[in-house]
């Protein structure tokens, strides 16, 4: 080739790779709980990113402000890689929601927004820590409402500010506690996502925290952190302290003057976050109503010691409702197991009850006969469950074949569900009663093209939801879930369509039962 050429064709191929990085460095940076202003024409697209931390949980909401557009959210990694994606939140709407969206690790994302089909117009886009409804966002203005003394211990009280736009607590002496909380007789939470950053000034040691579901000054959780790095989780019930959680370290908690605080409660779980980044979890059936949310800090064992804690920027969201009722995800992002179980929790399919009786199991199985083998995959029965994995298969090429997973297994007689996947990527639910299959969900994929596929099965005592690659199978599911209620076995099988020599591996199993008597094997 030229040499002219080449350096023509190299100088163009810089300019090239220069322009796409200019474009990703150009792409806007979301902030939480800062709405954005945006407009597209017809077919465009507008790319955000966020930079977020392992295991901390967002919301997006993109509403239209134009009557004719629909805007359609999808969320990727840095790659590309497409995570979750919403058009209509509901029938009733066409924002476009996704409400818990658990970060898999640390880094940057890609939010898109686009418009479906052909629409075309103007939006505003919020993403909130937490849940998808935002209940309040407080920069802690002169207000009497944080005047609230709940508990001080010593001879010095703590003085209260809000003369400087936040809220600052200050203590002094030695071991000294504190607690403020919200006055606001509307301002009590049950299921919700609390936030707030905190910047300290301190002589000796100190702890500082979250109150949780106060119901009173006799009962209520508190989440610490201190000057040794470590957290810990106190229930108060009666004026009486019992720990949840001693001191413990974790990576993420460093001691600098200012950082940022959260908690989660859903149901019996409270989970907590340093810095965005998820630290710990508790499950705790004590304090169930809901109740105030307040601030905590102490000092250390020294007469000099000192604590300045001003407190700012609180946010509290709560789960979205559309017509009365919560968000359903259609989809997940699919993870490991206890990451996948944690997301089902999170977007409230699950409750925090349950055993986890396997995780990370791998087998196979394999036949050449037409037919479904099947062979036991854990013991005991199950009626109250979740499930996944990912299943590999590989099969001839002289006819279909297929995987799947067998439960609520009746041996006498032979009654089971059938969660299947085939060779030509098709995938369905059906229920077999002796020797016939009663009509279930049937999906075909023409355009597969791999030899896996990852699943996930929520089956409880109202519902039963199956998803493939993050997807939940659209369809019926009532009839299947109350034609079968009673527990059974859960299986790994072979669905072979023809007589064809198929080879399945179950990888990345997991199974989560809320079932009392499933974890003695009963």
């Amino acid at each position: 080739m030229d040499a002219r050429l080449m350096r023509h064709l190299l100088a163009a191929l810089g300019l090239l790779l220069l322009a796409v990085q200019v474009s990703l460095a150009q792409a806007p940076r979301l902030a939480l709980n800062v709405p954005v202003e945006g407009s597209l024409a017809a077919g465009g697209r507008t790319v955000y990113e966020f930079v977020s931390r392992t295991g901390a949980m967002l919301s997006f909401v993109v509403q239209p402000t134009d009557s004719a557009f629909d805007p359609v959210l999808t969320i990727e990694t840095l790659e590309g890689v497409p995570l979750l994606q919403n058009n209509d939140a509901s029938p009733a709407t066409r924002d476009a929601i996704v409400e818990g969206f658990s970060v898999p690790r640390n880094g940057t994302y890609r939010l898109i927004v686009t418009g479906f089909g052909e629409s075309a117009g103007s939006y505003r886009l919020l993403l909130l820590p937490g849940y998808a409804s935002l209940r309040t966002a407080d920069s802690f203005s002169t207000t009497s409402l944080w005047q609230t003394l709940l508990l001080n211990t010593g001879e010095t009280l703590m003085d209260v500010d809000t003369g400087e736009g936040n809220l600052r607590l200050t203590l002094e002496g030695a071991d000294q506690t504190g607690i403020v909380s919200v006055g606001d007789r509307d301002a009590v939470y049950q299921d919700v996502y609390v936030r707030i950053n905190v910047n300290l000034t301190w002589r000796n040691d100190w702890q500082v925290g979250l109150v949780l579901r106060h119901q009173d000054e006799q009962n209520y959780y508190l989440f610490e952190v201190n000057s040794a790095a470590r957290w810990r989780m106190v229930l108060v019930q009666n004026g009486e302290e019992r720990l949840l959680q001693d001191w413990q370290p974790h990576p993420a908690l460093t001691v600098r003057p200012q950082f940022t605080l959260a908690a989660l409660l859903n149901g019996n779980q409270i989970e907590v976050f340093y810095q965005d980044e998820l630290i710990g979890r508790v499950v705790d059936d004590t304090l169930l109503a809901a109740g105030r949310t307040g601030f905590f800090v102490g000092t250390a064992n020294r007469s000099t010691a000192q604590v300045i804690a001003r407190f700012d920027d609180w946010i509290v969201t709560q789960p979205l409702l559309l017509d009365g009722q919560p968000l359903f995800p259609a989809q997940i992002v699919v993870a490991a197991g206890t990451d996948t179980l944690r997301e089902l929790q999170r977007r409230r399919l699950l409750t925090g009850t349950g055993t986890l009786i396997e995780d990370d199991q791998r087998s196979n199985v394999q036949d050449t006969s037409a037919g479904i083998t099947r062979i036991e995959m854990v013991p005991g029965r199950y009626r109250q469950f979740a499930l996944g994995g990912t299943v590999y298969w590989s099969a001839g090429n002289e006819g279909i074949g297929g995987c799947g997973l067998t439960f609520r297994e009746q041996t006498e007689p032979l009654d089971y569900l059938l969660a299947f996947f085939d060779t030509t990527g098709a995938y369905g639910l059906a229920r077999r009663t002796g020797d016939r299959f009663a009509p279930g969900l049937f999906i075909e994929a023409p355009d597969f093209r791999g030899n896996a596929r990852s699943f996930v099965i929520v089956a409880s005592a109202d519902r039963l939801y199956y998803y493939v690659d993050g997807r939940l199978v659209p369809g019926n599911y009532e009839t299947l879930n109350t034609a079968l209620p009673a527990p059974g076995a859960i299986s790994r099988a072979v669905v072979n369509f023809d007589p064809v020599r198929t080879v399945c591996d179950f990888q990345g199993f997991w199974l989560w039962s809320m079932d009392e008597a499933a974890a003695s094997g009963q």
